[in-house]
């Protein structure tokens, strides 16, 4: 576990999936969360698919002493099962939803307030433009696949309601080797530096990527980008051991154990070097590099974005006017679907 030696305040009340003009400016100003726990050689890349929940299989039933039990009817079922063609239209206008408002299909002339019942994640493209008109850019990925984070639930008017929110990106810790630090004079330099070893965990993961997949095409930079934590420490065993860290950005929840993997084998980053009075360690001469131990790898996507976002289950949520966008050609069942972004890193 790490924790961040200043911690932010959370709000009370009413979440609101909105806009942060500083964050959205460049990853180094990112709000610092606390950093819950290290990852293990046995993390398995199936924590990170979404979709990867296969229903356990039944057992099989014993086999009755009596080879001859003639099967149970289903009449029972049958008898019990809603036929939908049978309800009357009373019935059916007692408990079908009520049309949504012409209020509700545009933006800008008010909230959306919803309590949320079910959450996922799917891929997707990225937006072409912010629905918020106020913002310029749209954060997270402009290109290649995204992930998409769906938020179903009920609007206070009674509606059924989908929010696709688009701009949270997966991201992982990886500890600095005890008593080594991102050497830098200024900001500029420090970007630099962080911008080439950007390049080099990139190359090093679509290479890792091909190696595996000979199917798989870099549709875009697999990582997004590279923050240098100074103010988080472990308090994992109580051990502060280690005190700085690269926060890495990513294009996929699935890229994240392909890169755990690369940074535990090791390797060599530029303006990584020893702090004053430290010996230089053996591992950085050997042509492998140094290894980096991975925080935070094994925490699923959705259950990452309730935590930094404060997302209590089955709670309320609020889409602030003007920020969303409703969806012309719905995929869901559900009465309407929104579109936002959530520029919160």
């Amino acid at each position: 576990m790490i924790q961040s030696v200043q911690q932010e305040r959370r709000s009370a009340g009413k979440h609101r999936l909105s806009e942060s003009d500083d964050t959205a400016k460049a990853f180094g100003n990112a709000p610092i969360k606390r950093i819950r726990g290290g990852g293990s050689e046995d993390d398995d890349e199936e924590l990170y698919d979404e979709a990867a929940f296969v229903e356990d299989e039944m057992d099989e039933p014993e086999n009755s002493e009596d080879d001859t039990m003639e099967p149970e009817t289903t009449s029972d079922v049958a008898d019990t099962a809603v036929n939908f063609d049978d309800l009357s239209p009373q019935q059916l206008k007692r408990w079908a939803r009520p049309p949504v408002p012409q209020s509700a299909f545009d933006s800008s002339k008010a909230d959306v307030h919803l309590q949320w019942l079910d959450i996922d994640m799917i891929s997707g493209e990225p937006l072409s433009q912010n629905p918020n008109l106020t913002k310029k850019r749209v954060v997270g990925a402009t290109e290649g696949e995204v992930p998409v984070i769906r938020i179903y639930g009920v609007t206070d008017k009674g509606n059924s309601i989908v929010a696709f929110i688009h701009g949270y990106t997966p991201y992982a810790y990886f500890a600095l080797p005890e008593g080594y630090e991102l050497k830098y004079d200024d900001v500029r330099e420090k970007n630099n530096k962080l911008g080439k070893i950007r390049d080099i965990m990139n190359d090093r993961l679509i290479r890792a990527k091909t190696q595996r997949s000979k199917n798989f095409s870099a549709d875009g930079n697999l990582v997004q980008g590279v923050q240098y934590i100074e103010d988080c420490k472990s308090i994992m065993g109580y051990s502060t051991a280690h005190t700085k860290f690269l926060k890495v950005y990513l294009q996929m929840p699935t890229l994240v154990p392909a890169l755990k993997r690369i940074m535990e084998e090791g390797m060599t980053l530029p303006g990584i070097t020893a702090m004053t009075g430290v010996t230089q360690k053996h591992q950085w001469e050997d042509g492998g590099g140094a290894a980096y131990q991975p925080f935070e790898c094994n925490v699923p996507f959705v259950l990452r974005c309730m935590i930094d976002e404060d997302i209590c289950g089955a709670g309320w949520l609020t889409l602030p006017m003007g920020t969303y966008a409703i969806r012309n050609s719905k995929t869901t069942n559900c009465q309407f679907e929104s579109s936002l972004c959530l520029e919160k890193f």
